[in-house]
């Protein structure tokens, strides 16, 4: 599938800076899910952040300088589970862990390598993409 060349390059601006700021993310759904096994992804990426209060002031940080993006809700919720953060028109999902069932550092530790757009990202384990699913981890609350 051809990507609009506008949306790859955002997307790779939020990875690398991410990367850069070392916030503690996964990539998480199809797009996941497509490192492991050939299925196709949709013009979308789900990236799963650590809910602490020190990956809240990267994010921030990310968000006002690399994206130029104002965040207008409170900065609070970046630190509580099951919350969604929609950025490029919805097409990039940042969300907290499940409140329950899921462990974002277990994940973490078995996460792999993978590249995307010439970045290297943590991919969540097919194994934690499946409890994830089974979670209903893309039905967050928007924040």
């Amino acid at each position: 599938m051809q990507l609009p060349d506008r949306w790859v390059e955002n997307c790779a601006t939020l990875l690398r800076a991410f990367n850069e700021k070392g916030v503690e993310y996964l990539l998480i759904g199809s797009m996941a899910k497509s490192h492991y096994r050939s299925q196709p992804h949709v013009n979308d990426m789900d990236l799963m952040i650590n809910c602490t209060q020190e990956t809240q002031i990267r994010v921030l940080s990310v968000l006002r300088e690399n994206l130029n993006y104002l965040y207008r809700d409170d900065p609070e919720k970046l630190t509580k589970p099951c919350k969604r953060l929609l950025l490029f028109d919805g097409s990039v999902d940042v969300l907290t862990p499940p409140a329950q069932g899921f462990n974002f550092d277990t994940a973490r530790s078995r996460s792999t390598e993978g590249m995307v757009y010439d970045i290297r990202v943590p991919i969540a384990s097919m194994c934690d993409l499946e409890v994830l699913d089974s979670l209903g981890a893309g039905t967050r609350e928007r924040y």
